[in-house]
């Protein structure tokens, strides 16, 4: 009887392990918005926790024109980037709370094989968010510095 109970109390844990676990995926899963720039509206994941700041853009091979990713911090403050596991260039925009671009740092590098954490591309700017593009589209969308955007609520 003992064994027949431990076989429906597993049984049990992988149902409940195998329901749930689409749900935990989907909790980290970064929302998608959309923001209307000077040149182009630009369709965006929004990385606003640890692990979404973690993993940001890492492996992607591509990145669809106008799409990309905004990392949400809680204030204004020195942001730091590298290009660790980064396989494609990015345009990085540093923009203020106020919606103010800060600064872009134009078509980073992306990381090749074989190279050292020593050797990886880094960007950094001020700001509350950073907006990661495909290499030369900032330019081509319009960003500037002291450009001001009106930011939607955030999900």
């Amino acid at each position: 009887m003992k064994s027949h109970n431990s076989f429906f109390a597993l049984l049990l844990l992988f149902v409940v392990s195998y329901t749930l676990l689409p749900i935990v995926a989907l909790a980290d899963t970064p929302p998608i918005i959309t923001l209307s720039v000077p040149n182009a509206v630009l369709t965006l994941e929004v990385a606003r926790t640890i692990a979404q700041h973690e993993h940001g853009l890492m492996g992607r091979t591509e990145l669809a024109p106008h799409h990309g990713m905004l990392f949400v911090f809680d204030a204004d403050s020195d942001q730091y980037f590298w290009m660790k596991n980064t396989l494609i260039p990015l345009d990085m925009v540093f923009i203020d709370s106020n919606g103010t671009v800060s600064s872009v740092a134009a078509n980073v590098p992306a990381m090749t094989p074989g190279m050292s954490d020593a050797e990886l591309p880094r960007r950094h700017g001020i700001g509350r968010f950073v907006l990661e593009l495909p290499a030369g589209e900032a330019v081509h969308d319009g960003f500037a510095t002291g450009l001001h955007l009106r930011l939607p609520a955030f999900p």
